[in-house]
């Protein structure tokens, strides 16, 4: 991490050239870190996101067994992954927020594949 803070002050240098390297040696320190540009950025979404934190999904899992777990999923997703998401799977997801009662089956397989991708850990499908 403080190799990438460096990196990522010199970007406000007034030679393009600096910034240009600069930028090309953060894209391959996140690779050597296993992050992408992605990863940088949601660090930078606010005072919630401060480096070596995640926020934390929210616990779908209330007990009622009235099957909404796929409107927090969608809730999550879209609230911390929407820049992110493909103009499908928004409108997927934004459709299965409202969704009242249980997702087909197709629907659920979906869902559960967009919260392996993203990270979001409280979807069973």
């Amino acid at each position: 991490m403080p190799t990438l803070r460096q990196l990522f002050l010199m970007l406000g240098s007034n030679q393009d050239g600096e910034v240009v390297a600069a930028a090309r040696a953060i894209g391959r320190q996140l690779a050597k870190l296993n992050k992408d540009w992605f990863w940088l950025a949601d660090r930078l979404d606010g005072p919630d996101s401060q480096p070596g934190t995640k926020r934390p999904p929210p616990d779908d899992t209330d007990g009622d067994g009235d099957g909404d777990g796929h409107k927090a999923a969608a809730g999550w997703l879209l609230a911390t992954c929407r820049q992110r998401l493909r103009p499908n799977e928004l409108d997927f997801l934004e459709n299965i927020r409202e969704w009242r009662g249980d997702l087909t089956y197709r629907q659920a397989q979906w869902l559960s594949a967009i919260c392996e991708r993203y990270g979001y850990k409280g979807f069973r499908p």
